[in-house]
């Protein structure tokens, strides 16, 4: 149960100019909400963290003409009790998928890769894959079976989990099984479409996944803590991943970030996950023909958000908010964007998804109460 916890998630176009004097905490030099404000997120954090035994916490909310507020709670290990601050690193799971969607489209926009295009014109081993395309790989509409629901592949990685996996390796996994359904016939979360993606930049590239992230995203952006770890012993501040099963924490092992690879291996931190937030709602990297493409959403279920190219469009508010989550290895994240108000929230949390808790819904919580809404 707690590696289906851990892994089962595994689940507007204007130019930006990024400051280079941007401070760490990213919000210090942000004027603060009004009190109130203030006090009403403050107190929906500490419920939160309190009701669902989240043991540490980083966060915040940016709105231009409004304010700001950034706030930490509890610890980044419950064995240190070292309290938790707005520079740790956390693991940021799917949140790794927009970063790889958004390489795929700058390759689009190269004309190196057409979102069209077979998968079979860059990998061949995939059974059927002449019918699926890059597009489809992309918004989730592949069938492809996700290599992480595989009975034996959770075992695996429970008994070794510093093993180093191949990309192939969990394509294989996926590809034992029958898909889900005919490619584009419906929609289903792979993080199968998404290790195909890395392996075709790679393929057309001829660098490490990587190398193109840090090459055509990291740099140019400006995030000096994000990066892709290339082991479980990730250097520098990383808080400790928990789960909550049988009443109780429990911390989860440090497993190597090729168990999810292109769908989730990412780091980083809340000053870099506020950059990203507005870069990937803004289409920043890329041209506007490819943003207007990533945010073609399509339904996913009625408790989810709509998902378009390495995109969430998440809409329990009046205003959409533009965005990702992600689920793994202990920690659930989320960074979304509202462009109809350059509103900016932020969650960082060192415990699994779960019913009482996810970033997503706190990012939410977050927005109604400083928007003063209330969920649709």
């Amino acid at each position: 149960m707690l590696m289906v916890a851990v892994l089962a998630a595994l689940a507007l176009s204007s130019v930006w100019v990024v400051s280079s004097r941007r401070t760490r905490s990213g919000a210090q030099q942000d004027v603060a909400f009004p009190a109130e404000v203030q006090k009403q997120l403050d107190q929906a954090l500490d419920t939160s963290v309190k009701d669902s035994s989240v043991p540490g916490a980083i966060v915040g909310v940016w709105v231009p003409g409004k304010g700001s507020w950034v706030a930490t709670r509890g610890v980044t290990d419950t064995s240190t009790r070292k309290p938790a601050a707005t520079g740790d690193l956390m693991r940021i799971g799917s949140i790794t998928k927009s970063f790889v969607a958004t390489v795929v489209l700058q390759l689009v926009d190269e004309k190196t890769i057409g979102l069209d295009d077979p998968l079979a014109k860059y990998v061949t081993t995939v059974p059927g894959a002449g019918q699926i395309t890059i597009r489809q790989l992309m918004n989730h509409t592949s069938g492809l079976f996700d290599f992480l629901d595989d009975a034996g592949f959770e075992q695996a990685i429970a008994a070794n989990p510093g093993r180093k996996w191949k990309p192939a390796e969990l394509v294989s996994i996926a590809t034992s099984h029958p898909p889900y359904f005919a490619p584009g016939a419906s929609w289903h979360y792979s993080n199968t479409g998404y290790v195909l993606l890395g392996m075709v930049v790679q393929s057309v590239t001829g660098d490490s996944l990587a190398g193109e992230i840090d090459r055509r995203i990291i740099k140019p952006l400006g995030l000096t803590h994000t990066f892709t770890p290339d082991s479980a012993n990730v250097s520098g501040p990383i808080c400790t991943g928990y789960e909550f099963e049988d009443g109780k924490l429990q911390q989860v092992p440090r497993y190597d970030p090729s168990i999810g690879w292109a769908s989730s291996s990412m780091v980083s931190d809340l000053a870099d996950m506020k950059i990203w937030a507005q870069a990937l709602a803004d289409g920043t990297l890329i041209s506007n023909e490819s943003q207007a493409e990533r945010l073609k959403t399509i339904l996913t279920s009625p408790d989810d958000p709509q998902y378009g190219l390495g995109i969430m469009r998440n809409t329990d508010y009046t205003y959409d908010m533009f965005g990702h989550d992600g689920n793994a290895f202990g920690f659930t994240c989320a960074e979304f964007y509202m462009p109809a108000e350059r509103a900016t929230v932020v969650v960082l949390l060192n415990r699994g998804v779960g019913d009482d808790i996810s970033a997503r819904s706190l990012a939410s919580v977050f927005e109604g109460i400083v928007f003063e809404r209330k969920a649709l």
